[in-house]
């Protein structure tokens, strides 16, 4: 993965315990050469393992199952996979929440290693061009440069700051991309060259009861509409207003 201030940052809070852990080791008298060394070979060995991790946690977290792409989820399949033909990306795996809610979201370390969760509730309330244009918005978020950063905020921000809600949503908002969602509900039109398609999901979204059971907080910034849907705590910009952009071109 490439350096970015984000990865770094997230390193840091990584390092955190182990850097005051050694500290103290060296204040009560072992000697730091033997401290220094083996914080910084615990420091690098606990990224690479977070970071290596990072989509899983996240998957296993929000209980994902597969999709059922030759039975019960073949029209999510299909959907993927003419999308991805036609603007030349490689078909992510596919998985599902069971809940009722309508949403979505994209997790992964690149666009070659990336996995597309909806809810069951997201297939059964969208017609086929408001799904192919919610799809469309998945791939353009797996395409961006951010995914990494932002499925490792999700683990790194969920560990760390979990008890402390504001600061957990403070660093969130400072750590994930400039408005992710509204960059890729462009390029998804450009994808599907019909804007109403997401107009009309985002509607359908925007009205449904976005409570969704297994999503934690830490994962806020990921999904297509935040789950927690409180104007003055948002991660990213409202649904009404990603409407009326879309509305304009």
């Amino acid at each position: 993965m490439t350096s970015s201030p984000t990865r770094s940052l997230l390193v840091a809070l990584l390092a955190l315990p182990v850097i005051v852990l050694a500290v103290v080791s060296v204040l009560l008298g072992v000697p730091w050469w033997i401290v220094a060394p083996l914080a910084v070979v615990v420091v690098v060995a606990a990224t690479i393992v977070v970071v290596r991790s990072a989509p899983g946690i996240v998957l296993a977290r929000l209980g994902v199952k597969p999709a059922d792409v030759d039975g019960a989820h073949v029209r999510l399949a299909h959907i993927v996979d003419g999308l991805c033909l036609a603007n030349g990306i490689r078909p992510p795996a596919l998985a599902i929440v069971d809940d009722d809610s309508l949403n979505g979201l994209v997790v992964g370390r690149s666009a070659d290693d990336a996995t597309i969760v909806v809810t069951t509730g997201l297939l059964e309330g969208l017609g086929r061009t408001e799904l192919e244009g919610v799809i469309a918005h998945l791939l353009a978020r797996l395409k961006a440069p951010g995914l990494a950063d932002e499925t490792l905020a999700a683990v790194v921000i969920g560990m760390w700051m979990a008890p402390i809600p504001v600061l957990q949503r403070r660093a969130l908002a400072r750590m994930v991309a400039d408005h992710p969602a509204v960059l890729a509900d462009r390029e998804a039109v450009s994808m599907t060259r019909y804007p109403p398609g997401l107009v009309s999901a985002f509607a359908t979204i925007q009205d449904a009861d976005q409570s969704l059971r297994s999503a934690g907080r830490s994962t806020r910034h990921l999904w297509i509409d935040d789950p927690a849907r409180t104007t003055n705590d948002a991660i990213d910009i409202p649904l009404s207003e990603r409407i009326d952009v879309l509305q304009e071109l």
